[in-house]
């Protein structure tokens, strides 16, 4: 193959494990997001709502504020936040699948 083709290729492999990493950080977030709702520590009440807010305005709005469940700790279960973190890390999965087979 060609210098052109091979740069190519490599180009699109940084993509693929850039937008990998982004996704991977994204569950990260829900993830943690879905615990502290979950677990609801009045320590850090101020922040997690700013957390919630932030993460909200990322939710799909067809998906924002369904699947909630309230907890016996006080807490709710954000369904919509697991769903996402469950999406975005199969979508860090399939980059990151995507960006090795481009060898």
């Amino acid at each position: 193959m060609g210098r052109v083709a091979s740069s190519v290729r490599r180009a699109l492999r940084n993509i693929l494990r850039a937008v990998a990493l982004l996704a991977l950080v994204l569950a990260a977030l829900y993830t943690v997001m879905v615990v502290l709702d979950a677990l609801k520590p009045d320590i850090l009440r101020v922040e997690q709502l700013k957390l919630d807010g932030f993460a909200m305005r990322m939710v799909p709005s067809a998906l924002a504020g369904r699947y909630v469940f309230p907890l016996p700790t006080g807490g709710v279960l954000r369904g919509d936040y697991l769903i996402v973190a469950i999406i975005t890390a199969a979508v860090s999965r399939g980059a990151h699948c995507a960006a090795r087979s481009t060898r």
